[in-house]
């Protein structure tokens, strides 16, 4: 059992990337919290515009930021892991740079924590455009957020078109390692480091706290390396074969990923056929293997439900003339 305290440090952790137009929101918001023990982990990923003058600056008005700069990495989950493993809280909350929160938002998560005991508490993402409207939320206005879920069976409101945030979650230190390296590249993506660290809570709580997720052109982690499928790619490559191992063949969650995971090759292929000659050799390389292990892995699949093995059986056929034919 966690043990509960009034007013224990948490850590924010902050991945920086050429975020010079985003930066000074955000980090404005973390300093003004109504939660005042804070660490703010600042990790600068060798940005070439004006970020590191910018932490800097807000660095010598408040002790509780600490900053660091590392040699430039390609993802947004390799910058992450690099700010949480420089965080020292039992609590870590992700925070992008070019995002904000509202003044309340660690104090109401925590609260939120101390009310249910959850190992892992997510807030409500308000979408601004580039013009700062707002466009939308998640979860939508309907959602409960007084229901209190295992991790495992939060786990499929991720998988139905994301129906909670995901960004900015209240997490316990213990779920954390499972994904996070200081000098290896990550296996995957946050896409997936997200559902893994979630499925580990033994109680995941909600909390409608405002998370103000901004638009970044430059951030690695929302501009699409050699096309707008791969990153989506990547992720599944991962997600599949781990739901797969965790979940039995009757479950929705299984039914899902496998689903979306077909729906994926197809595109995918598609989007190949289309647009190899714009890639480099190496991004074909990477970009094939990446659609032949998850189709590989989805030849594996065992769904109970027999109309959807019956579907599955066919469409592994077709993709075994048509994807082995090219690759």
């Amino acid at each position: 059992m966690i043990e509960k305290q009034n007013n224990p440090l948490i850590s924010i952790a902050v991945p920086v990337y050429n975020s010079e137009k985003y930066l000074n929101v955000c980090l404005k918001s973390l300093i003004a919290q109504t939660y005042k023990n804070l660490e703010i982990v600042v990790l600068n990923n060798d940005s070439t515009d004006n970020s590191l003058q910018i932490i800097e600056e807000y660095a010598k008005r408040d002790a509780r930021i600490k900053y660091y700069t590392i040699p430039h990495v390609p993802t947004e989950t390799w910058s992450r892991n690099n700010a949480y493993v420089r965080t020292t809280a039992e609590w870590v909350i992700p925070i992008d740079s070019d995002d904000s929160i509202e003044p309340e938002y660690v104090e109401k998560l925590w609260n939120r924590h101390l009310a249910t005991g959850a190992e892992w508490v997510g807030a409500t993402m308000t979408l601004i455009d580039q013009k700062g409207n707002i466009c939308g939320r998640i979860p939508k206005d309907y959602f409960d957020y007084s229901q209190i879920l295992k991790g495992k069976d939060a786990v499929i409101l991720t998988l139905k078109g994301w129906l909670i945030n995901g960004n900015g979650a209240l997490i316990h230190r213990n779920l954390v390692p499972c994904i996070v390296s200081r000098e290896t590249k990550p296996q995957f993506n946050v896409e997936y480091d997200t559902r893994v660290i979630l499925y580990q809570a033994e109680k995941v709580a909600f909390v409608d706290a405002k998370y103000f997720f901004g638009y970044n052109p430059n951030s690695v982690g929302r501009k699409p390396s050699f096309t707008k499928l791969t990153y989506v790619l990547h992720s599944y490559v991962g997600l599949l074969p781990f739901i797969t191992a965790h979940y039995d063949t009757s479950s929705e969650e299984l039914s899902c990923i496998t689903g979306a995971s077909a729906s994926l090759i197809i595109r995918s292929f598609k989007t190949y056929l289309t647009n190899k000659g714009g890639f480099t050799k190496e991004q074909n390389k990477d970009y094939k293997a990446m659609i032949l292990s998850l189709y590989k892995n989805l030849s594996f699949v065992n769904i109970k439900d027999s109309l959807f093995k019956k579907f599955l059986k066919i469409l592994l056929a077709w993709m075994n003339v048509n994807l082995l034919k090219v690759f």
